[in-house]
C-alpha cells in the first residue's frame, strides 16, 4: 500500500473513530448491579473528546452514599466503547472504582448504553441519553394573575407534551408546573382537569423509564424476578392513576 492509500486510510479511521466518539457524548442516567448490590442508580456524564479520547465523570449511588470518579475511555464506529476509571472525586469508605464496557443500543425508540462493570463479578448496567432542556423552562404566564384564559391553557398542554415528548424526569419542573395550575386563576374544574393532565403525564413518563428498566434488565433467575418485584413495588407505592399502575403490572 503506497503512501498515501495509507494517508487516506488513516484519515478515514480517525474520522470514524471521532464520530464514534461523538455519539457517545451526553448524560447518560439509568441502573447498575454490582455483585451483591442490585439496581444503584448510576449516571454517566461525557463532557468532552480530548485527545481521542472520551473525558468524563461516572457516578452511583447506594443508599444515601455517592460514589464519584472520573473515567476516560473511547469508541467504536460499531458502538462498542470501554472506559477506564481515573482519580476520585467523591470516595465513600468500602467504594471501589470499576471500568465500565458495553455497547450503544436502541432501546423503545432511545439512545442507551448497555454493559457490564469490569471490577465486578457479576455487574452490568443500562443507561439512557438524557435529553437536555434547555435552561429552566420559563413561566407560563407573565405574572401568576394572567394565569387565565384560553392561551394561557394551551401553554399548560403544550408544557405537558413537551415534556412527555423528552421523556423528562426533573420531578422540580414537574413539580413547578403543578404549582403554576393549582395557583392559577382559571375556574375550578378546569383547574382539576389540568391538573390531573399534569399528574398522568408525570406517572407516564416515569412508569414508561421503569419500563424500559425492566425490558433491559436481566432475564434470569433470581435478578429477573428481583428486578420485576422492585418495578412492580415501585408503582404499587406510587400516587399514579390506576391504569398506568395497572400497565405496570401486567408487565
Amino acid at each position: 500500500m503506497n503512501r498515501w492509500l495509507i494517508a487516506i486510510f488513516l484519515a478515514f479511521s480517525l474520522s470514524n473513530f471521532a464520530l464514534a466518539n461523538d455519539t457517545l457524548k451526553g448524560r447518560w442516567k439509568g441502573n447498575l448491579s454490582c455483585d451483591a448490590d442490585k439496581s444503584l442508580q448510576m449516571v454517566l456524564s461525557i463532557d468532552e473528546v480530548k485527545n481521542d479520547q472520551l473525558i468524563g465523570v461516572f457516578e452511583f449511588r447506594s443508599g444515601w452514599k455517592l460514589a464519584k470518579y472520573n473515567v476516560a475511555g473511547v469508541a467504536t464506529s460499531s458502538g462498542k466503547f470501554e472506559f477506564e476509571p481515573g482519580s476520585w472525586i467523591m470516595q465513600p469508605t468500602g467504594f471501589r472504582a470499576s471500568g465500565l464496557r458495553g455497547d450503544l443500543v436502541e432501546m423503545g425508540g432511545r439512545k442507551s448504553l448497555r454493559g457490564t462493570l469490569t471490577q465486578c463479578r457479576i455487574g452490568s448496567f443500562v443507561a439512557f441519553l438524557q435529553e437536555p432542556i434547555e435552561a429552566p423552562p420559563p413561566p407560563l404566564s407573565k405574572g401568576m394573575f394572567d394565569a387565565k384564559g384560553p392561551a394561557w391553557i394551551n401553554a399548560v398542554r403544550g408544557r405537558i407534551r413537551e415534556f412527555v415528548e423528552k421523556h423528562e424526569d426533573n420531578q422540580h419542573w414537574w413539580n413547578r408546573l403543578e404549582h403554576d395550575v393549582i395557583f392559577s386563576r382559571v375556574d375550578r374544574p378546569t383547574k382539576d382537569q389540568l391538573l390531573a393532565e399534569v399528574r398522568e403525564a408525570r406517572a407516564n413518563v416515569k412508569a414508561d423509564s421503569l419500563l424500559a428498566d425492566l425490558a433491559s434488565g436481566p432475564r434470569e433467575f433470581p435478578q429477573g424476578i428481583g428486578r420485576a418485584l422492585f418495578i412492580f413495588r415501585q408503582a404499587q407505592k406510587s400516587e399514579w392513576p390506576d391504569k398506568i399502575k395497572l400497565r405496570v403490572y401486567q408487565a
